[in-house]
């Protein structure tokens, strides 16, 4: 019975899930593209690193999903902001504690535990709450 209910709920999410992963893919580059140039560029050790990449794929992913994702850019953007900052304090915890897990203990190369925590989190924490974020005031 959960089951049915898990994969119905998917099936209706699909079109607005797909947009989200395509906002999510451009603010991973974003992301990416800084964690890059500070661990092999300016050799700041990956863990911090990524504390400061994942901000600014953070304030990329707002924006898109704002716009393209839940098209909830005509409502106030303080309250959406502020609900967003909130579900992102937990996502950064669990995206920086899940990285320093998979490039630590369990050794597993940056750039392929960015991607595999940050879609473990995205699927199970954040997705889920954005539609508490970006919902339609009556």
């Amino acid at each position: 019975m959960a089951s049915k209910r898990v994969r119905s709920w998917f099936l209706r999410q699909a079109p607005k899930l797909s947009r989200s992963a395509l906002v999510g893919v451009a603010a991973t580059a974003a992301d990416f593209a800084v964690l890059t140039a500070l661990v092999q560029g300016a050799g700041v050790p990956a863990a911090r690193a990524n504390a400061f990449s994942l901000l600014v794929g953070s304030a990329a992913n707002f924006l898109g999903n704002r716009k393209f994702t839940f098209s909830a850019a005509g409502a106030a953007l303080g309250p959406q902001a502020l609900r967003y900052g909130l579900i992102e304090v937990g996502a950064y915890a669990a995206n920086t504690g899940l990285y320093a897990l998979l490039v630590g203990p369990l050794e597993i190369q940056f750039l392929i535990a960015k991607p595999l925590g940050t879609g473990l989190v995205f699927l199970f924490y954040s997705y889920p709450l954005w539609h508490w974020v970006f919902r339609k005031r009556a």
